[in-house]
């Protein structure tokens, strides 16, 4: 699946402006990615979301990323129950993951 790859590039890594800008020409050139318009990230924040929708055995899922326009930088990739399969306990619009962005830079510090 190509959105959770190249989130590690435009979410996780701490790349330079122009990796990461690879990384979206790469998923705006995908016709299964699609743009959702704007959403609210589990923090709160405000954002432009992309997706790709995966049939599963427990229904279609909805991998999201959502993306600070302003910025260029991920904020947080979601993974949402769109149509759960007959019989599923998991309700449609029901967030089965997530992951929050807070930061990512290069250092030289030793962890923490």
């Amino acid at each position: 699946m190509a959105l959770p790859v190249a989130g590690g590039l435009v979410m996780v890594m701490p790349v330079r402006p122009e990796v990461r800008a690879a990384g979206f020409r790469m998923l705006a050139g995908l016709p299964s990615v699609k743009s959702i318009g704007e959403v609210t990230d589990p923090l709160g924040g405000t954002g432009n979301a992309i997706a790709v929708d995966e049939k599963t055995p427990g229904g279609v899922i909805r991998h999201q990323t959502i993306i600070d326009l302003s910025t260029g930088t991920a904020l947080a990739d979601e993974i949402i129950m769109l149509e759960p399969a007959a019989g599923a306990e998991t309700p449609a619009g029901w967030k089965l993951g997530s992951t929050t962005a807070v930061s990512a830079e290069w250092t030289d510090s030793a962890p923490r």
